[in-house]
């Protein structure tokens, strides 16, 4: 991420795994963490064949990085990710109780 290379990810249900989302929503480039497996293969191609869009999201990781770490707000969206894990994990155990960020039809 430092070297402004957009990056796709999906949170996991560990710490280490949550660390790049929580990265990418923090900065506003959350259209680049996945809701699941196959929404990351989307995600990715869409990505790649995108060159343009490339060269947006290079931008302002670069310019993100240029600009220091502002951990109080860092916070603030971890937190939001906490929550897509959350939902993330409900979903696949077959749960249907409330979901903060993710619509299942």
């Amino acid at each position: 991420l430092w070297g402004a290379v957009p990056t796709v990810t999906r949170p996991g249900a560990a710490s280490h795994q949550r660390v790049t989302s929580s990265i990418l929503v923090h900065q506003g480039l959350s259209e680049l963490v996945s809701r699941g497996s196959s929404d990351l293969v989307d995600l990715s191609l869409e990505v790649l064949r995108a060159e343009d869009k490339r060269g947006k999201l290079r931008s302002t990781l670069f310019d993100s990085a240029r600009s220091g770490f502002d951990v109080e707000s860092w916070g603030s969206s971890f937190f939001g990710v906490i929550r897509i894990a959350v939902d993330l994990m409900a979903i696949e155990r077959g749960s249907t109780g409330k979901r903060y960020h993710i619509i299942k039809s």
